[in-house]
């Protein structure tokens, strides 16, 4: 890790440097108006007044443009130049001035070594000797007597000590407020290393020095496995004891001169530097395992623990952020394939995060530029025949990458705060279609449309938003039903929760939607007030050969027909399956024997036609 070095006043901060400013500028105002007091007072040593009023306005004036701030970006080494040129000037003016008892005069002597506090030990001591030496130089030269110089000369020296150590224990006190405050905001205040702050500056560093002089640069992402469960099972005390230990252990074993930071919760970073060009990467990584080899004893008793890893090297067109971007892609790739795993950033993954990226720049103005579009799947009852409603589905073509798949970039709209936007024009788009279709006579008011929400919609006035658009489309809300998985149920949440009632409380039903694949909670069914269960269209598409399947389909079917429940089945794609369902009691089905989902004037055409069939077959 990189160690914090003592610096000198000038050189710790700008902040600082104008603190010390205004100090040292006190100081010769100070005196100023000493002088001038001095000389207005009668008394019997007159010569030189004239010289002591001029030296009296100079201070004067350069003290009050180092309080104003009009001098403190002044380099160290010329403030060292000004006071040897000031002392120069103030010794032949004292000695001009053949009257060794004038004390005032002394004051010039002895302030000008003031300064010399805000340098380094070394500059310090040397303008105190000089300051000493022309005190005792100008002494000799007037004559004084040696009980007489002795006198003024202690009197001085005392006076410089005395003020000295004032200003050295207010700036120290400013300079340890400084180095707390500058330590509290660049480190962790739970395990005392590093931050992002910190770590994104050093990282800056470490990218630049590497342009100039070759070398590797590596950036390791650490996030610990089930650290979760240390919460759950032994409470948050404990899980910040395991950082705290953790975090030691990560800098003994990172490589020398590299610094390990926490980005937060139980992620932490590692950034190696090295000059040569023959470091292993893996090998870096795994010595870093080594921190967590052994368990952490914490005051609850030892705690086994693991994490995940991803690494990144620099390339020459990375930054800070794009380099832990890719640390970040390498570890959740490592997450994927179990825990404990070591994943590097590599060319593949380096085309993936690019278009990604691509991706997320073009979903900021896909809506805006008719990109998206909203596709429907019908669905049927297979009894009757009759469509009962149809699944709004999301379809984004890019001009340049062609059609994207949902599932890809969905959870990019989701990440990047999107997805509001883009469901509240889906909820529009498609609620304003049924409105159409209503107007032109294609369906009736039992006719609904299902939209899918997402985990990331469900916080704040989403249900006020829903309502809002039903008002505008005058549809009602029992015509609008919301599609959900168990996933986004178990990421709701307390807030998402409340929101799941809100829409409840609207009149909104909700279905949820591919059963079977999570955990089959029957508590989802009765907390989110479910209406309609869909069946997965795995189980759908091996109940054929499958007898397992076919009697988890059956039991799915039985269950939800006794809870009141609709069901439906998703991916039929065969006569036999129709068959099948039908002596299951399920009487809705939704797939591609059915229909394939269809542009808006497709379905139009489709739910005209199956209208038409129904009055003949009637």
């Amino acid at each position: 890790m990189h160690h914090q070095q003592h610096e000198s006043p000038f050189q710790a901060s700008p902040a600082t440097a104008r603190q010390i400013a205004r100090w040292l500028g006190a100081v010769y105002v100070l005196g100023a108006l000493t002088a001038y007091a001095w000389v207005a007072v009668p008394h019997t040593h007159q010569a030189g007044d004239g010289l002591v009023r001029s030296m009296a306005t100079i201070s004067l004036l350069g003290g009050a443009m180092m309080i104003g701030g009009y001098a403190d970006r002044i380099r160290p080494s010329m403030v060292h130049l000004v006071l040897a040129g000031v002392q120069l000037i103030i010794t032949i003016s004292y000695i001009a001035i053949a009257d060794p008892g004038n004390d005032v005069r002394l004051f010039y002597i002895w302030a000008t070594p003031v300064a010399a506090i805000f340098f380094r030990p070394l500059a310090a001591a040397a303008h105190a000797a000089v300051a000493s030496v022309v005190l005792a130089f100008g002494l000799w030269v007037h004559g004084a007597s040696f009980g007489q110089g002795a006198r003024i000369w202690l009197m001085t020296v005392g006076t410089l000590v005395a003020v000295n150590a004032l200003i050295v224990w207010s700036v120290s006190g400013v300079r340890r407020r400084g180095v707390a405050t500058s330590f509290a905001a660049h480190h962790d205040p739970l395990t005392g290393i590093p931050n992002r702050t910190l770590f994104a500056s050093r990282t800056e560093n470490a990218l630049a020095a590497r342009l100039r002089s070759g070398g590797q640069v590596l950036m390791l992402l650490i996030d610990l496995d089930r650290f979760k469960l240390v919460n759950d099972t032994h409470g948050h005390l404990a899980g910040d004891e395991l950082l705290c230990q953790l975090a030691p252990r990560l800098v003994e074993f990172a490589p020398p001169g590299s610094t390990v930071a926490r980005l937060g919760g139980d992620e932490f970073a590692v950034l190696v530097e090295d000059h040569g060009h023959d470091m292993d990467v893996r090998a870096v990584a795994e010595r870093i395992t080594r921190a967590w080899a052994t368990p952490l004893e914490l005051s609850r008793g030892l705690v086994h623990t693991n994490a995940s890893v991803g690494v990144a090297a620099a390339v020459d067109s990375d930054d800070p952020t794009s380099l832990l971007r890719h640390a970040d892609a390498a570890m959740y790739r490592a997450k994927a394939r179990g825990r404990g795993c070591i994943c590097v950033y590599d060319a593949d993954q380096r085309a993936d995060l690019e278009r990604r990226h691509e991706l997320e720049r073009g979903l900021f103005s896909a809506v805006s530029a008719g990109q998206l579009s909203v596709m429907y799947q019908p669905i049927v009852d297979i009894v009757t025949g009759t469509v009962t409603s149809a699944e709004a589905l999301l379809r984004w073509t890019h001009p340049q990458l062609g059609i994207v798949s949902p599932g890809e970039f969905i959870p990019i709209a989701e990440q990047s705060g999107l997805i509001d936007e883009i469901g509240l024009w889906v909820m529009n788009e498609t609620l304003g279609q049924l409105a159409t279709w209503r107007a032109r006579g294609v369906v009736d008011s039992a006719f609904t449309v299902e939209v899918n929400v997402s985990a990331a919609q469900l916080h704040g006035d989403f249900a006020e938003r829903i309502a809002e658009s039903l008002d505008r489309h005058g549809i009602e809300p029992s015509a609008l039903m919301l599609e959900l998985t168990e996933s986004v149920l178990m990421r709701a949440g307390a807030e998402g929760t409340d929101v799941l009632g809100a829409i409840d409380d609207l009149g909104v039903p909700l279905a949820l939607d591919d059963f079977g694949t999570g955990f089959s909670s029957l508590a989802y069914l009765y907390q989110a007030k479910v209406h309609t269960v869909k069946i997965d269209q795995s189980f759908i598409g091996g109940m054929s050969s499958d007898a397992t399947r076919r009697a988890i389909v059956d039991a799915v079917i039985s269950l939800t027909r006794a809870l009141g429940l609709r069901v439906v089945a998703e991916g039929v794609d065969t006569h036999e399956q129709i068959g099948l369902l039908v002596g299951m009691g399920c009487n809705h089905a939704q797939g591609f024997l059915i229909a394939r989902p269809m542009r808006p004037a497709a379905i139009e055409a489709y739910l005209i036609a199956a209208a038409h069939q129904g009055v003949d077959d009637r």
